[in-house]
């Protein structure tokens, strides 16, 4: 097993280098800058930023419908998240370049300086762009912050998502400037999966994030279903409850005697009233991201399950896509069009040192 591992790392990193992936940035900070090269953008903060406190959530108006619960609501509220890995789980405060609060997503530690979120939480293709300010708090519940919180360094988006919004492409890094953060809170496994794998019949994905309907306001939530309804290439199809703000939260397998238990194998996207749609980890997208870190500044912990044929590449066009809109916000807009939401967190590689035990989280199901 070690050495199929060992291999897959190997074959990532050459991979990386025939494709010209890695492409490394100065470690000084251009304030407010934005870098190009690799497989995207860095937007980097320039260091002033807005006043942040847990009251400061007030200003935005939980968005009251809930178009992408299918049937009845199945989810559970989340409540010691302290404890791991649901201390992983992010929420993320977002703020324009003046310092007004826009509104917030979910994502996942997947490493001690990094966390996995949707490129659209960073960047906006309403024409306003990037997000001025990302405020980073792990294991938030309600306005309890147990861990506390730190001011994003920078933040990554690919270009497949800025030239086309392809939900393909929706996903995104944003880093911290130091590990402090993530070895207290541990960090989630990024795993890129054969097909056959995410198709079992006891797979169990599950979501957990930050929706902004919770109440209370700014708890964590999470559901899960026995299988994806489909699984194609590049997207993951579910019925999986998610609300506005959940986008970017980690799609990981909640089977607790499974292989993969806690591996994140999608990011939570963007939502139908019928399904549905994160996007998928495979292995071109995790050559991706690991340029992303790269350019970024930054380290993930990952797996990649040996397949028999390499996954597709899709070209980015521009095309008109679903796009994505970030809730709850301070003037929030509703749609019948999909809305972005979010996933989950597991069991994976914590800090460096004894990774805790499996976490019995609370029974995250369906009613049959």
């Amino acid at each position: 097993m070690e050495r199929t591992r060992n291999r897959a790392v190997m074959v990532l990193a050459i991979a990386g280098a025939l494709l010209g992936l890695i492409a490394f940035l100065a470690t000084t900070n251009p304030a407010r800058s934005e870098g190009e090269g690799g497989v995207g953008r860095v937007f980097w903060a320039d260091g002033d930023f807005p006043n942040y406190s847990p009251g400061l959530l007030s200003q935005l108006i939980p968005e009251a419908e809930a178009n992408s619960v299918i049937g009845p609501d199945n989810r559970v509220r989340m409540t010691d998240t302290r404890t791991y890995p649901l201390s992983a789980i992010v929420f993320l405060g977002l703020f324009d370049a003046g310092g007004d609060l826009l509104g917030h997503c979910s994502g996942a530690f997947v490493g001690p300086n990094v966390i996995l979120t949707a490129a659209h939480c960073l960047y906006s293709p309403d024409g306003s762009g990037w997000v001025g300010d990302v405020v980073v708090v792990p294991g938030k519940d309600g306005l309890l912050e147990p861990f506390g919180f730190r001011w994003a360094q920078n933040w990554f988006v690919p270009n497949g998502w800025m030239i086309s919004l392809d939900p393909a492409y929706d996903w995104g890094l944003v880093t911290l400037p130091s590990g402090d953060l993530g070895n207290s809170t541990g960090w989630m496994r990024i795993a890129s999966l054969s097909t056959s794998s995410l198709t079992a019949p006891d797979f169990t994905p599950a979501i957990i994030g930050y929706p902004g309907d919770a109440y209370p306001a700014w708890t964590m939530w999470g559901a899960a279903e026995e299988n994806f309804i489909h699984v194609d290439d590049f997207e993951l199809y579910h019925e999986i409850d998610v609300v506005g703000g959940q986008s970017g939260s980690p799609v990981f397998s909640l089977n607790w005697n499974g292989p993969h238990f806690g591996d994140i194998v999608g990011i939570h996207s963007h939502s139908y009233p019928t399904h549905n749609v994160s996007t998928r980890v495979h292995s071109t997208l995790l050559v991706s991201i690991l340029s992303a870190c790269q350019q970024a500044g930054c380290s993930i912990s990952y797996y990649v399950e040996p397949q028999t044929t390499p996954t597709p590449i899709r070209t980015p066009t521009q095309t008109a896509t679903p796009t994505p809109t970030r809730t709850p916000s301070a003037t929030p807009t509703r749609s019948a069009t999909p809305t972005r939401s979010a996933t989950p967190p597991p069991t994976v590689t914590p800090p460096p040192t004894a990774a805790p035990g499996p976490v019995r989280l609370p029974q995250l199901a369906r009613d049959a």
